[in-house]
């Protein structure tokens, strides 16, 4: 081919390959697709048939003991509203930009879940270092090899012949096409809705704010791909949703656009939408008066909602009104059409589109051990970049595009403030579990970190005290020392998981 490529479509097409394998049909009791079923049967599953990556762990499963029932392929679906993590949160209801959640307008939560394919797991279960399903495990597998060294230490598999185990010895896990983690947003559904043959369902144990639980019927409406693969040592960012979720948004004008007009949008395009209503009255709308992307604030305590007691909590039934106020990539809705127009017409996978994808333009060295690096200066203590992390990745230069899913990353959209951001700018601050001084237990104290200009939840730097008698100086050394190939699922390792 002559003339220049276009290095984001190749980025979005790549984008869009990892969905579709992602989420065919998976082979019965495999993590891998079926091969007998047909292209013309993509986005068409059976009752009781999962995708893919809905067979993957669950990511509590990896550090939290867990039932043989969630030990099956694939894993049951359950969804709770308290994150079993006591660090950051990765799943529940609350986003990550804080302790808020995002109510459809079908007066229902939205749940997130947390998954690791293969390779993943099998890096987390190497005997070189553990497993690292532990603190101190994931303390020495970041000592194992000395910083600065180019082999060992920390670092998520990249698949392809490029990995090696803590101790700087070439290991293969998995298939070896490297770590791919999955951030799925899930809306439980209204029985009856004709718009829920609209998305990716399945069937979930949903436990609410209040402890009850309850068999759902629930709907894919986010999707976040993450992968670490040579060239991406600081992972390919890809995020996916779906088209009914929300309109594009002009916060100037106060105007919204129907994404679902778009040349190539899906057929019987023209539904509600499951996060905004065209019609909303804010003289009726007495808790968010429908301002576009308003943040909840304290919740009500009881699923009554609010008293004449306490007028001004939150009802997690309140409906929000929500926008897209970072632009779609432009080139994202060209690779969208086209995809469309392949997949079959009655693929629940046609009322999904790419948002965008982003990727580091300075991959290069590899990550290696997460000891202390160069880094930002907060007040009098430095803040460690991952060793391939580049300043330019952030999000005060302008040079770096925002992305957010809507149904994730809801209030710190592109307008929001200082908030806004890139994936890798957030992920950046992930961190190893942290060791209280003289034991294997985690900190469980969150402060507000400031990098950049933009503020991390995580364990809050310490000075290293004077070791018990028989243990380790390195055992003192908290979390924020030290980095995790940009994953936080490791934050929230526990003492010891079943095995």
């Amino acid at each position: 081919m002559s003339g220049a490529v276009d290095v984001q479509i190749t980025a979005d097409c790549a984008a869009w390959q990892q969905f579709v394998y992602l989420n065919w049909q998976a082979a019965s009791g495999q993590t891998v697709p079926d091969p007998a079923v047909p292209a013309s049967q993509f986005g068409i599953l059976p009752a009781g048939a999962a995708t893919v990556w809905q067979s993957y762990v669950p990511s509590n499963s990896l550090f939290q003991p867990v039932s043989p029932a969630e030990r099956q392929t694939p894993p049951p679906l359950m969804l709770k509203a308290i994150s079993k993590y006591g660090n950051i949160t990765i799943s529940g209801i609350d986003q990550a930009s804080g302790p808020v959640w995002l109510t459809g307008q079908n007066q229902n939560l939205t749940y997130y879940d947390v998954r690791s394919n293969p390779n993943e797991v099998a890096y987390i279960s190497t005997v070189s270092a553990g497993p690292l399903n532990t603190a101190s495990a994931q303390l020495a597998c970041v000592n194992a090899v000395p910083a600065g060294q180019t082999t060992g230490g920390f670092r998520l598999p990249m698949g392809y012949k490029n990995d090696t185990d803590c101790n700087g010895t070439p290991a293969t896990y998995g298939d070896d096409t490297g770590t791919i983690e999955l951030k799925a947003a899930w809306l439980v559904l209204t029985a009856g809705n004709p718009n829920n043959s609209r998305y990716l369902t399945a069937q979930a144990q949903v436990t609410d704010p209040f402890g009850v639980t309850t068999q759902q019927t629930v709907g894919l409406v986010g999707l976040h791909i993450i992968r670490r693969l040579p060239g991406a040592s600081q992972m390919l960012w890809s995020t996916f949703e779906q088209v009914d979720n929300s309109p594009d948004y002009n916060l100037t004008t106060k105007t919204a656009s129907d994404p679902r007009t778009a040349t190539g949008a899906p057929r019987n395009a023209r539904s509600s939408y499951a996060y905004f209503n065209a019609a909303c009255d804010p003289s009726k709308d007495t808790v968010y008066q429908c301002v576009v992307n308003a943040q909840p604030g304290a919740p009500c305590p009881t699923s009554a909602g609010r008293t004449s007691t306490d007028p001004t909590c939150y009802p997690y039934s309140a409906p929000q009104q929500v926008g897209r106020t970072t632009p779609l990539e432009f080139r994202a809705d060209g690779i969208n059409a086209w995809i469309w127009s392949q997949i079959p017409q009655n693929s629940v996978f046609q009322y999904y589109r790419l948002i965008d994808v982003q990727w580091p333009n300075n991959p290069q060295p590899p990550l290696l051990s997460g000891a202390l690096t160069a880094g930002v200066q907060v007040g009098s203590t430095t803040v460690p970049y991952p060793t391939n992390m580049v300043p330019n990745l952030y999000v005060n230069d302008p040079n770096t595009r925002v992305i957010a899913n809507t149904t994730m990353e809801t209030y710190v959209q592109a307008g929001a403030g200082a908030a806004t951001g890139t994936c890798m700018d957030c992920h950046a601050s992930a961190g190893i579990s942290a060791l209280t001084p003289g034991s294997n237990s985690l900190q469980a104290t969150l402060v507000r970190k400031k990098i950049g200009n933009r503020f991390f939840s995580v364990t809050p730097f310490a000075s290293v005290p004077t070791p018990p008698p028989g243990t380790s100086p390195q055992a003192t050394i908290p979390q924020g020392d030290y980095l995790s190939s940009f994953s936080f699922i490791f934050s929230n390792a526990t003492i010891k998981a079943t095995p």
